[in-house]
C-alpha cells in the first residue's frame, strides 16, 4: 500500500512550554509568560475550576456524543438553532470538519498571512489547496474587504480571524458583511473568534447563507480561561454555501 505524499506539506512547530523554557534558561517558570498560544496568564477562571472539580468524578464515562443538553445552551445564547450549532474538540477539530465537508480535491482555501498555520495545513491534508491574503504592517497589519477580496479568486472558503493571531487587529462586522456579500454563493466566509464573547457574529450568520463563525471557549479569559479543557464551538448559516452542479 502507498502512502499519500505529504512531502510538500509544511511541518507545525508548536511553541515550547514554559517548564522547557525555563529549564533551558535556569528561571523560574512563574517569571515567564507564554505568548504564543492565546493563554490566559492570570489563571482559570474559579467558576471553570469548580465546574471542573464537579465532575471530575464522572470521567470514567464517555460524554454523550450528541451534546444534545450543551448544544441547546449555546443556541439559546447566541439566539441560533440548535441544528446550527456544532462542537468539536478546539479550533482545530472546527477546520477539519469544514474541509472534510466543503472541500473537494484541488478546491482553495483563502487565509491571512501572517496567520494561523493550521487553516492550509487542514486544506492540503484533504486533498485541497492554500492561497494567501497579505496582513501588512505598514497599516496595522489591518483587516478590510479591499485586502481579501483583491486576493479572492473564487476559493471555496475564506478565513478571517478577529482578533487576529499575531497581531490582535480586528475585523469589523461592516467588512464581514461586505466580504459575504462580494465573494460567490459556493464561497464559505469563515469569522474564527478565539476569545469571543459576543453574538455579533452570530447575528451575521442568521442572514447570510455563506458565512459561519467559530470560537474556541477554553481560549476565552473572561469565560474559562482555561485552553487546556477547551473546545471548539462552531455557528453554521441553516444552508451552507452549496455547490452548483456543473
Amino acid at each position: 500500500m502507498e502512502p499519500r505524499d505529504l512531502s510538500d506539506h509544511s511541518t507545525y512547530v508548536p511553541g515550547r512550554g514554559v517548564e522547557e523554557v525555563a529549564r533551558e534558561r535556569g528561571m523560574d517558570p512563574d517569571d515567564l509568560i507564554k505568548l504564543s498560544s492565546n493563554e490566559n496568564p492570570h489563571g482559570p477562571s474559579p467558576a471553570a475550576v469548580e465546574a471542573i472539580r464537579a465532575h471530575a468524578d464522572r470521567v470514567n464515562a464517555y460524554p454523550k456524543s450528541a451534546h444534545t443538553d450543551l448544544t441547546a445552551k449555546i443556541a439559546s445564547t447566541w439566539d441560533v438553532d440548535p441544528s446550527q450549532v456544532w462542537l468539536s474538540a478546539g479550533a482545530d477539530g472546527s477546520i477539519d470538519y469544514l474541509s472534510r465537508a466543503f472541500l473537494e480535491p484541488g478546491d482553495a482555501v483563502l487565509v491571512p498571512t501572517p496567520g494561523f498555520a493550521y487553516y492550509g495545513m487542514s486544506a492540503r491534508y484533504h486533498h485541497g489547496e492554500a492561497n494567501e491574503y497579505a496582513l501588512s504592517a505598514a497599516d496595522g497589519f489591518t483587516q478590510d474587504a479591499e485586502t481579501v477580496l483583491t486576493a479572492y479568486g473564487g476559493e471555496r472558503i475564506v478565513y478571517l480571524t478577529s482578533p487576529h493571531n499575531p497581531t490582535g487587529s480586528t475585523v469589523s462586522l461592516e467588512e464581514v458583511r461586505a466580504i459575504a456579500d462580494a465573494t460567490a454563493e459556493e464561497t464559505l466566509v469563515v469569522v474564527d473568534e478565539p476569545t469571543a464573547s459576543s453574538r455579533r457574529w452570530t447575528a451575521r450568520c442568521r442572514s447570510s447563507p455563506n458565512a459561519t463563525t467559530w470560537r474556541s471557549s477554553g481560549h476565552s479569559r473572561r469565560r474559562t480561561g482555561s485552553p487546556g479543557s477547551g473546545s471548539g464551538t462552531a455557528s453554521s448559516p441553516r444552508r451552507g454555501a452549496t455547490r452548483t452542479p456543473g
